[in-house]
């Protein structure tokens, strides 16, 4: 399994409030991405137009890779994901030290 796109960070624990709000949206986009994933368009435009209405950042971090991660934040947590050729990972973490999610 290839490495992860989104460095991990030192992260504040998550509350149970954050986990709820944060399951309750994985959910609710993973079918979203999965289409996207599934359409062959791993470009960064395809996932922020799946993720519109939300405060979603989209990225590249390296250009050579075909896929893209985002970080949503949400109340006390943030999502986050990648796409990648045949595999959407979504998962919840708690906000950094500085109450972000990057």
């Amino acid at each position: 399994m290839p490495a992860p796109l989104i460095p991990k960070v030192a992260r504040e624990p998550l509350s149970p409030e954050g986990n709820v709000a944060g399951t309750e949206l994985a959910a609710k986009i993973r079918p979203v991405l999965e289409r996207v994933c599934a359409s062959g368009d791993f470009s960064p435009e395809a996932t922020r137009k799946a993720l519109a209405g939300y405060d979603a950042r989209v990225f590249r971090p390296d250009e050579s890779i075909t896929g893209v991660a985002f970080v949503i934040t949400v109340p006390r947590a943030c999502v986050l994901g990648e796409l990648r050729p045949g595999n959407v990972r979504i998962s919840v973490e708690g906000t950094t030290k500085s109450a972000r999610c990057e």
